[in-house]
């Protein structure tokens, strides 16, 4: 939640006042704001969190641009999570690889009307198949590991 973008996430609920969004996660009460259709759920725990993302029209990866934040998109299990439910996932522009999914819809411009753009696209869009490189089983996550740590000579 420190790289979590709440302007972004305000834009969106500007743009949108008939939808709520639902921010699950420990995002501090002085980085909050009050806007009717925004609901800051905290932290919940792993099973519930998932019963939330399955059941969202769409989701929502806001992390800010800041330099080397990139990585994200190859390493949020919040992006993993919706790409596995086959939910249209809205983000920053920065987070080229994760455009690189069929449901990755960038606010792009970061106004109301970019917005409001990528919002209807989530909410038309068939859901698209699963990369089946984005959720990896236990053995391939520990594999490649392991050839990262060989390969900087840790074993």
């Amino acid at each position: 939640t420190t790289l979590f973008d709440q302007d972004l996430l305000a834009i969106c609920a500007d743009a949108r006042p008939d939808i709520s969004f639902y921010v699950v996660g420990a995002v501090p009460p002085e980085r909050r704001f009050e806007k009717g259709n925004v609901i800051w759920t905290g932290e919940k725990p792993f099973g519930e969190a998932l019963k939330l993302a399955r059941a969202a029209d769409f989701t929502a990866a806001f992390y800010r641009a800041e330099p080397g934040t990139e990585y994200l998109a190859e390493t949020s299990n919040k992006i993993a999570q919706y790409a596995y439910f086959r939910k249209p996932i809205l983000g920053p522009r920065h987070l080229t690889r994760a455009q690189r999914l069929a449901n990755f819809i960038p606010v792009d411009p970061p106004t109301e009307d970019g917005a409001t753009a990528a919002i209807e696209k989530s909410l038309t869009m068939s859901p698209p198949e699963a990369p089946p490189d984005l959720v990896l089983p236990w053995a391939s996550v520990r594999d490649k590991i392991l050839t990262e740590l060989r390969a900087i000579g840790r074993n």
